[in-house]
């Protein structure tokens, strides 16, 4: 019983000493196992909006994190596709904000050599998706400006801003919401896609009033780490359905040898896998490549995402209502499912993943 209470004492007591942070996971050193990889993809208790990037896929620019060893990649422009192709990074506030009470955000910043043009918070009531969310739109809480920065070292900006909040905020995004392209030249590309990343370590969200925690602190920091998903949409506040993740390997012997076009073949099977989908309950199709290790870098990057983007035209053709929710990524050689050593593994690790997630 003593150590019952004092456990007790410890989670909630404590906490609110400190003025307790409600990001979940803020240092980023939990990472997540994510279903459809099944293995460690991002970080605990946060998510991209779709078309999601794979957060650990890392850039050529990643930097040493300022404490740890993890951080939080935070997409803000692409140089291929300016203003359009922007992602965000959001989570879920482990107690819903308090109208008019003020809240401190601090973390620190770095920008990866590249310019710091400024980053975004946007707050709100219900969870962003693609479908709710337009960016064009969109009025950031709080914009994060050079002179928001109190101090420098070893390439990290230590960042401290004030929030009045509106009341019962419970989601938080990060991301460029600024209505004109950030000038980044496409040598400052981080990776083949063209993404230009910020990176954030030890964020923290406290009030500025300290008092007790909320009640149901500990039970929304469980539900955060419990989903393990990274595909699909409305993840945090869909109570009634349930998501589950599907994937349908193509093996590389599909495709020509080193080429992205689909053999004759091999169409019908991909169009009998087509009619066994369950069109309505889909709410994405990730489309991703990978190759076994042979030949650079560069050259199994293009290979599986053009084989990647081959399926995707291929899917978007069979089925056109769905052709917004179809993505294509190519992960190289960065994931293996065989040892490359032999020629059976690598023949495993040749493939096309066809990622479906969908409700029933």
């Amino acid at each position: 019983m003593k150590l019952y209470f004092f456990i007790a004492w410890w989670v909630y007591f404590l906490p609110a000493a400190k003025a307790q942070n409600l990001f979940a996971n803020a240092s980023f050193e939990e990472l997540n196992i994510c279903t459809e990889y099944n293995q460690e993809c991002a970080p605990e208790a946060w998510f991209n909006i779709l078309p999601a990037a794979t957060p650990l896929f890392y850039p050529k620019s990643l930097p040493v994190a300022f404490e740890g060893k993890e951080l939080l990649m935070v997409p803000v422009e692409n140089v291929h596709h300016p203003a359009k192709k922007r992602q965000f990074v959001y989570s879920r506030f482990c107690c819903p904000l308090i109208k008019k009470e003020n809240y401190k955000l601090s973390f620190y910043l770095h920008t990866g050599g590249t310019a710091f043009y400024g980053i975004d918070f946007y707050m709100r009531t219900k969870e962003f998706t693609s479908e709710n969310f337009l960016a064009d739109t969109a009025r950031p809480s709080i914009h994060i400006a050079k002179e928001d920065v109190v101090s420098d070292y070893k390439g990290w900006s230590f960042i401290e801003t004030f929030y009045t909040a509106k009341g019962n905020e419970q989601f938080c995004l990060i991301g460029n919401l600024a209505k004109d392209t950030f000038a980044f030249s496409s040598y400052q590309a981080m990776n083949r896609g063209g993404d230009v990343f910020y990176f954030i370590d030890n964020i923290s969200f406290t009030p500025v009033k300290k008092s007790l925690p909320c009640t149901g602190y500990l039970k929304n920091k469980i539900k955060l780490y419990e989903q393990n998903l990274r595909h699909t949409e409305r993840i945090l506040t869909n109570e009634n359905e349930e998501i589950k993740p599907d994937t349908l390997t193509l093996p590389g012997v599909y495709f020509e040898t080193d080429k992205s076009i689909l053999k004759p073949q091999f169409k019908k099977i991909l169009d009998s896998l087509v009619r066994k989908m369950p069109v309505k309950k889909i709410k994405a199709i990730h489309v991703e490549g990978h190759t076994d290790d042979r030949g650079t870098t560069e050259k199994n990057d293009k290979l599986s995402a053009d084989r990647a983007t081959t399926v995707k035209l291929y899917l978007a053709e069979k089925l056109p209502l769905l052709k917004q929710y179809i993505f294509a990524e190519g992960k190289g050689e960065n994931f293996p499912k065989a040892d490359n050593d032999t020629d059976k593994g690598r023949a495993v690790n040749r493939r096309v993943e066809i990622i479906l997630t969908y409700t029933y």
